[in-house]
Order: structure tokens, then C-alpha cells, then sequence
């Protein structure tokens, strides 16, 4: 179970909870968290940056959801996926069978959110200051020795930190030959993993295929710099101009713009190029919400992956998907 802090010094921060045998009900307040982690600090800025003002200066959300990888091998080395389902599974898989934790026919990452109705799925709460997550995993598809691994990260939907996770909770558990079911260590960590970013472009990617329609825009990608703030260019713009024009359709009321930045850890860094990834998907925002698209329909996600294709460029990744 994932939760924030209601009240308290810890108003609005990130904690973890484990219990292994969930669900379990656990109040709000730091106080009384069986196990407790309190997550990454303020970035460091870069003054040699060329930005007006950082964007990034800690916890600013007022939508908190959650997203999650799954990991599931069975006997050492073969990959299974819920429902051994690999037909609908393995195009969403990165190969050694992790992938965005979701049911079929969901066309939102989000683990307890419901995107195209805005309800919280898991515990049917919505608000500012709470979100919960209860995940009680089964493997009644699959017998024999196998492991389950699963990464889950709060993400801010929206409000000054959107797009931005804040942590990552390690987890999961193994059945031997035997049958005996041991629960693995859980672990808080500063940042989602390269993995768990590249998961969810995945994700994106072959759910806006799935979802796009006659007059969907096909996806893009633009090339910003890393290292230095600028203005889109023209040519940038008239790219994004059919997404615009189709987001604020009426038909197409239910309809997401997904952006992912991906950024490496080169040059400034990565906390700082984190920090740059995050302004050029809100520079791209305002380009759409200047003409005219509503702001609840965008969604960003800034991502690290090892090594970027390219020198100082930051890749910004923008795709429908029809929820």
C-alpha cells in the first residue's frame, strides 16, 4: 500500500506500507505507518542553464496516482503474463517480461486511476490529500517455481510538479519448487529505474496504436535541447498543431495527450537534466493549452533512459491515446 500524509509536519508526503497480507487499512498520518520512507529532496538547480526560472522545486501536486511494472518469470527463464495472455501482453513487454501493470482493455498506466472517468479504482477516492493504493497479487494462472518482481512509483498528475514520480517502491515474491511462497524484501528508492520509463513509453506508444482512430494524429518526436532553454521552433509547431486541433474536437472529448522527455545523466547531470526534461514537456504544454487545448488532457512524464541517442538533446515523445 502507497499513502500520504493528510496531517502532520509530513502534510502531502510520500510514504510506503507493507503488509503481506493485504489489504490492510492504514490511516493517512505519518504516526502510524508500520514502515515508513520519506522520499527524494528538492533538485538542485543549474545557474549556467539559460531558463527564466526553475520549474522543479520540489513536492507541488494536487493529483497523486500511481504506476506500476510488473515482472513475471516462471522457472527461471520463461516469461507468463496475467491470464497467460501473451498475445495482448508481450507487445506491451520489454523483453524480459516486465511491462506497465494493467488489465486489458485499460487505456491509462495509472495502477488506481481510471482516466477516462476520473475515479480512483482501488479505493474509490479522489481528492488532494490522499491517495491510496491495495494490490493483492494472485498466480493461480501459472504453477511451479516462479518470481514475481514489481516497481511502483507515485506519479503527480497534475499542479506545479506534474509529470514528475516521486520515488519508487521495490517489491514482489517467489514460489520454489517446492510451493513455498517467500515475500522479497521491499525497498524505497530516490528514482524510477531506466527500465521503468522505457515500460511506460512503451506502454504509451502501442496504446495510442491500439485506441487511434481515422483522424488521430501519428505520433512524434521532437528534439529539444537539454542544456539550454528555447523557444519551439516553427517547424516544432506545426507539428504539434494537428494534435491541437484534434484535442479539442468535441468527439474526441475523452481523448489524452500523452508527452514523454527522456534525458541521461550527461553533461549537468542527471538531476539537472531531469530538472530541463521536466521544462521542455511544460514548454510543449503551453504551446497546446495556448491554442486552446484544456490542460487536463495533457499528460507529461519525464523519464531517464542510459544514454541518449543524441548529445545534449532531450527526446519528447507525444502520442494520443483515445481512453
Amino acid at each position: 500500500m502507497i499513502g500520504v500524509a493528510a496531517s502532520a509536519r509530513e502534510t502531502g508526503q510520500f510514504f510506503f506500507a507493507l503488509s503481506a497480507k493485504p489489504p490492510v487499512t492504514v490511516p493517512a498520518t505519518s504516526s502510524a505507518m508500520p514502515v515508513i520512507a520519506q522520499l527524494r529532496p528538492c533538485r538542485p538547480w543549474s545557474p549556467s542553464r539559460q531558463c527564466a526560472a526553475p520549474s522543479v522545486h520540489g513536492r507541488r501536486s494536487d493529483q497523486r496516482w500511481i504506476i506500476q511494472t510488473i515482472q513475471q518469470v516462471q522457472g527461471g527463464s520463461t516469461v507468463f503474463y496475467l491470464n497467460n495472455d501473451a498475445a495482448y501482453y508481450s507487445p506491451f513487454d520489454l523483453g524480459d517480461g516486465t511491462y506497465t501493470d494493467h488489465l486489458q482493455g485499460e487505456t491509462d498506466p495509472f495502477y488506481n486511476h481510471e482516466d477516462k472517468t476520473s475515479t480512483d479504482a482501488s479505493t474509490w477516492k479522489t481528492g488532494a490529500t490522499e491517495s491510496t493504493m491495495t494490490d493483492g497479487p494472485r498466480t493461480n494462472n501459472s504453477r511451479g517455481e516462479r518470481f514475481v518482481n514489481f516497481k511502483t512509483a507515485p506519479f503527480a498528475l497534475s499542479g506545479k510538479d506534474k509529470g514528475e514520480f516521486f520515488g519508487t517502491f521495490t517489491w514482489g515474491y517467489a514460489v520454489d519448487s517446492a510451493g513455498v511462497f517467500t515475500l522479497r524484501d521491499a525497498q524505497a528508492h530516490d528514482d524510477i529505474t531506466s527500465g521503468f520509463g522505457t515500460a511506460l513509453r512503451k506502454f504509451i506508444a502501442h496504446q495510442g496504436d491500439l485506441t487511434k482512430t481515422g483522424t488521430t494524429p501519428a505520433p512524434i518526436q521532437l528534439e529539444l535541447p537539454i542544456d539550454v532553454c528555447r523557444e519551439l521552433t516553427t517547424a516544432e509547431k506545426a507539428l504539434l498543431d494537428p494534435f491541437a486541433t484534434f484535442a479539442k474536437v468535441a468527439a474526441n472529448a475523452k481523448a489524452r495527450v500523452w508527452m514523454t522527455s527522456r534525458y541521461d545523466s550527461s553533461g549537468f547531470g542527471a538531476e539537472a537534466n531531469h530538472a530541463m526534461a521536466v521544462d521542455n514537456l511544460k514548454g510543449v504544454q503551453k504551446y497546446l493549452t495556448d491554442h486552446g487545448v484544456n490542460l487536463d488532457k495533457i499528460r507529461l512524464a519525464a523519464t531517464e533512459e542510459p544514454v541518449s541517442p543524441k548529445k545534449a538533446i532531450g527526446i519528447v515523445d507525444v502520442t494520443i491515446i483515445n481512453t
